[in-house]
């Protein structure tokens, strides 16, 4: 299966390192980790090149075929060590292939907003953050309104409106006509007096009848503590019964539904396969598989030959070495570390594992497992759902591969439905996914499908 961005493959380090910008401690390190792979016997080199029949061999000393370090880097070093696209925080070879599958997803989804909606850029900010005070606003037609919306004054009175209209009126007569807020409920807006003696001589608003405080928190400190957007304690009862996936109160048939169409798994987003795209399927490839021969022992295929030879911990102890002057990211984090917390690590927490199907020896094969000596720590490779009519095992996904990522966001529908919201009128509720032309295909210009 062909990927339908532009990627050219590297011809030789020296390719790498100029279209990458790399240094010569870098290339020198990389080529230390992966050095050429020499096929000396006729059978190893038809086993090669069986499995990786479009890698160009050379030729060695007696009859051997030599294979390029360059073409046995794996894609998760190689494709950290490219140069980030747009400023961005992946490289050419990973913006294509995330490109890849978050667009044919898109195009799979019935229920995806992006495709409803026309006229705006691809990639304009990549990632446009909203906070829930702009989701209130959009939903309510409120202005005005602070970011941490979601943070009540307790103390603040419950009882000083009883139309709920938070206006100036707090006369108790519902007419929302005056600013007179005396306590003579004549709604005319005649008086200035909030102490409840009914003179319109005052000013006060806190509830102790002296006159004198301007308070209208009705907690009697003479302090204007009212916010422009305030929760009561049974305003936050009701979300969070909302957000654990109950209606807000007891009876409240108005929140029936609230989470809309998605199933949190993922079902039923195709009618004609409900089970596309939902959870406890098998992982979509978006390109064909190379594994080595089949092992009835561990009934399933091993590594791939092209790296045959090659030590994950010699390669880390290798490249983990950084040059003397090398620059901090700026955000003061090792990029390395990130990428395996955001990537590497997410992706093994959804991929079940089974030693009987093998393992990855981290250390060097035949190293001592006792404290004190090599102590490896092997990689369990996937656990195999099942081996396919073409000879492939398969592995099965334990969330929803949505390109919203429900999941990743919080594990409640109702969480992706506020990601998913509109604003009624064409526009893309909250701005999870934008942007510019798409790096990976500058001739397309611009698209209204994007990465996340």
């Amino acid at each position: 299966m062909e990927l339908a961005g532009n990627l050219d493959p590297y011809t030789s380090w020296e390719d790498f390192q100029v279209r990458n910008g790399l240094s010569d401690d870098i290339i020198a390190q990389m080529m230390e980790a992966y050095p050429d792979l020499v096929l000396s016997t006729p059978e190893e080199i038809a086993a090669f090149v069986a499995v990786n029949p479009d890698i160009a061999l050379m030729d060695g000393p007696n009859g051997s075929k030599i294979v390029s370090g360059i073409d046995r880097v794996d894609l998760w070093v190689g494709g950290l060590a490219e140069k980030h696209v747009m400023d961005g925080i992946v490289g050419q070879t990973f913006w294509v292939v995330l490109h890849e599958q978050f667009d044919r997803l898109q195009e799979g989804d019935r229920f995806y907003y992006l495709d409803r909606f026309d006229n705006f850029d691809f990639y304009e900010t990549f990632v446009d953050g909203q906070d829930f005070s702009d989701i209130v606003a959009r939903n309510t037609g409120l202005t005005g309104l602070p970011e941490d919306i979601f943070v009540a004054d307790l103390d603040d009175d419950e009882d000083r409106d009883d139309d709920d209209d938070h206006d100036n009126d707090e006369d108790d007569d519902d007419v929302d006509t005056g600013t007179d807020d005396d306590g003579d409920d004549d709604g005319t807006g005649t008086g200035t007096d909030d102490d409840g003696d009914g003179t319109g001589t005052g000013t006060d608003d806190d509830g102790d009848d002296d006159g004198t405080g301007t308070d209208d928190g009705g907690d009697g400190d003479g302090t204007d503590d009212r916010g422009a957007f305030t929760l009561t304690a049974r305003d936050l009862e009701g979300l969070k019964n909302l957000v654990n996936g109950r209606p807000a109160f007891e009876g409240d048939d108005d929140t029936e539904g609230a989470a809309g169409v998605r199933e949190l798994l993922g079902r039923n987003n195709n009618e004609n396969n409900p089970e596309f795209g939902s959870a406890d399927e098998v992982f979509i490839r978006l390109t064909e598989a190379r594994y080595g021969e089949y092992d009835a022992t561990i009934n399933n295929r091993a590594v791939n030959p092209i790296f045959a030879g090659l030590d994950p911990r010699e390669i880390s102890n290798i490249l983990g070495v950084q040059e003397a002057d090398l620059a901090p990211a700026k955000s003061g984090a090792n990029t390395f570390f990130m990428a395996f917390g955001q990537y590497f690590d997410h992706g093994l927490d959804f991929l079940p594992k089974d030693s009987l199907n093998g393992v990855i020896e981290i250390g060097g094969p035949g190293s001592a497992r006792a404290p004190g000596v090599d102590n490896p720590a092997d990689l369990t490779r996937g656990k195999v759902h099942v081996i396919d009519e073409n000879g492939i095992p398969q592995h099965l996904n334990k969330a929803s591969p949505f390109v919203d990522q429900n999941q990743a966001y919080g594990s409640n529908e109702l969480v992706g439905q506020f990601l998913r919201e509109s604003d009624g009128a064409q526009g893309f509720g909250m701005r999870l996914l934008a942007g510019a032309d798409d790096p990976s295909n500058p001739e397309s210009g611009s698209c209204r499908r994007c990465v996340s």
